[in-house]
């Protein structure tokens, strides 16, 4: 059975506490049937989350980085947040779905992969065509992730149109400790240095 609900999509970086109390609120109007399920989607100015399991020592952040450390009651350890990274807070009255946790956990996960799936290659073609360049940017392992379709498929429809080869900015192939996350990412420099290659003449 379907049921009403509301999305909000915020479109400018929201600061981690003002986040936190925006889902308060939300929650306590859900909980009192003043507002239906809500689904809240939201991109975080820079910051790194502590959950109860971090661990003395695990975080390792660059002199000189401009980002929020803040310490929160959820679980987990600690977690960057930042612009580009869309983030999905689901605010929902589980008394509506069952009360069963777990399944309301997989009913999630299930919902976002069905959500993002859709991949708007045409969009993509479009650019390329007018910009003939493309870099690609994706946290996962360089080999066999996400990043390497999606370069086939740029590859595939637009072989006549680029005039540079695709940069692929992406996560080492190899396992590594979060201590060393920030050295993992592709981060600003690894980013700068691609789109300097890709723009060149």
């Amino acid at each position: 059975m379907s049921r009403p609900g509301y999305v909000y999509h915020l479109r400018e970086p929201v600061g981690y506490e003002d986040g936190w109390s925006m889902q308060r609120n939300l929650a306590d109007a859900v909980s009192r049937g003043a507002m239906p399920d809500t689904v809240l989607l939201l991109e975080h100015a820079p910051v790194i989350t502590l959950g109860r399991r971090t661990e003395p020592g695990e975080l390792h952040v660059p002199d000189g980085a401009e980002v929020e450390i803040v310490e929160t009651d959820r679980g987990g350890k600690s977690t960057y947040h930042g612009p580009g990274q869309l983030v999905c807070y689901p605010i929902f009255d589980l008394k509506r779905h069952g009360q069963d946790v777990k399944r309301y956990c997989r009913d999630l996960e299930e919902a976002l992969i069905r959500t993002l799936l859709p991949l708007d290659i045409a969009a993509i073609e479009k650019s390329v065509e007018e910009t003939g360049r493309c870099m690609v940017a994706m946290e996962a392992p360089r080999t066999s992730g996400f990043a390497s379709e999606l370069v086939a498929q740029v590859q595939e429809r637009c072989f006549y149109h680029l005039e540079a080869p695709i940069e692929r900015v992406t996560g080492w192939d190899t396992p590594y400790p979060h201590a060393y996350e920030w050295a993992y990412f592709p981060g600003p420099k690894r980013m700068k240095r691609a789109l300097e290659k890709v723009m060149a003449d």
